[in-house]
């Protein structure tokens, strides 16, 4: 094994060390599921409300991630953005993404509204390194929405009547 630092080096084998990403990974893993079970009590959504919006967030988020590589031209993955997908911690959204994910609802916003959206968005606490919106930032900004922004709440109603007529 090739010797790293001075007399009081520390030795790490591969296995010990997969063993100890693994540890820290977990920990990361459970602090944002912490994080998640907090923030959906304090917004008052039930589990299975918070189990479809992590759908809803992943399927937009791989679209969204999907969109980028092929605008780089399907660039290789960095060490970095594989671990990332595999542990989805760093998932997120962005701002325009979001818009995007209310305007499948159904709503019809202006775009003085859009624009605020992505401007509020865009300022929310909760994102990750790219600067995206993280589930728990997407969780917020959920409720935020549902307060009747651009009348969403009816056109969430009119789309549930629908799929459930079809």
């Amino acid at each position: 094994m090739p010797s790293i630092g001075g007399a009081n080096e520390l030795r790490l084998g591969y296995w010990d060390f997969v063993q100890l990403m693994r540890l820290l990974l977990d920990r990361r893993e459970r602090e944002v599921e912490d994080r998640t079970e907090r923030t959906a009590r304090e917004l008052r959504f039930s589990w299975s409300e918070v189990k479809q919006f992590r759908d809803i967030f992943e399927e937009w988020s791989r679209r969204e991630r999907e969109g980028n590589q092929a605008v780089s031209g399907g660039a290789p993955k960095t060490a970095k953005s594989a671990m990332a997908s595999i542990t989805q911690v760093d998932a997120g959204i962005s701002p325009s993404t979001f818009v995007r994910v209310v305007r499948s609802l159904g709503v019809i916003a202006s775009l003085r509204q859009t624009q605020e959206l992505e401007a509020i968005v865009a300022k929310h606490p909760d994102k990750n390194r790219q600067g995206q919106l993280t589930f728990v930032g997407f969780l917020a900004m959920v409720r935020w929405v549902d307060t009747d922004f651009a009348g969403v709440n009816e056109a969430a109603a009119q789309k549930a009547f629908s799929a459930a007529h079809d």
